[in-house]
């Protein structure tokens, strides 16, 4: 086990090998998380957030506020979709908190990547993995007040992709389920962007899952970095999905 001291802008400047499994800023403990549960919860957003270069891009005149911006969206959605579903299987007699959030690899698809693992390693993107690191301690630390406009647009959601929504769209599994842009600005996230080929512009998608029955699932929030957002569409949600 090991103690992690972190400083207040999300950097790693101390390790005390014999020490607790448990992460500081400066001597307060962070609460709720254990040291290794705060690492793993940085290293899925480290790994699902986007390349400076590729923010840089999209959007030049202020990125590290970009990318700031989309490392705490992740994390906050992370935690929306972590209290639906609680709320969810409560009410079936079981649990489902942080810590299975954390090893639930159907909806933390990051999860032991070399995306992931790279957060870890020497050489790292180093200002992602502190930005990453910085919103689990805004997060659980609740210092937020600063991003009470980005949770209000959340809108209690808990999803969100990147490059992979308009390099597959719309054979993607968000397109496939349905999915409005509440903006029309939202499908154009990477026009900018030549840093590799496959991008294209994406539109809404009416599902094309046989089963449901219903237009859209999911439904587009904002954009932070080279992510779009989404909550539960109030089609779903009138049909019952509760997360």
């Amino acid at each position: 086990m090991a103690s992690l001291i972190f400083s207040s802008d999300g950097s790693l400047y101390n390790t005390q090998a014999n020490g607790p499994d448990k992460a500081y800023v400066g001597q307060e403990e962070i609460p709720y998380l254990s040291g290794t549960q705060l690492q793993t919860f940085a290293a899925i957003i480290y790994a699902e957030s986007t390349l400076q270069s590729v923010v840089e891009q999209i959007n030049p005149y202020n990125p590290i506020s970009e990318m700031e911006k989309e490392a705490f969206a992740i994390a906050y959605s992370m935690y929306n979709y972590t209290l639906a579903r609680g709320a969810a299987e409560k009410r079936r007699g079981k649990q489902f908190g942080m810590l299975e959030l954390l090893n639930d690899p159907d909806y933390a698809r990051s999860f032991a990547t070399p995306q992931y693992q790279e957060y870890f390693e020497q050489g790292t993107d180093s200002l992602r993995a502190r930005l990453a690191t910085l919103a689990v301690i805004q997060l659980f630390t609740q210092q937020t007040q600063r991003y009470g406009p980005l949770i209000e647009q959340l809108q209690g959601g808990g999803y969100w992709d990147g490059l992979d929504l308009f390099r597959y769209f719309p054979k993607h599994y968000r397109a496939r389920m349905g999915m409005e842009l509440s903006e029309p600005v939202h499908g154009r996230l990477y026009e900018a962007v030549n840093l590799f080929k496959g991008a294209q512009p994406i539109t809404s998608h009416q599902a094309r899952t046989p089963q449901l029955s219903r237009e859209y699932t999911f439904l587009s929030t904002l954009t932070a970095g080279g992510s779009v957002f989404f909550c539960l569409h109030p089609q779903a949600k009138q049909q019952g999905v509760l997360y």
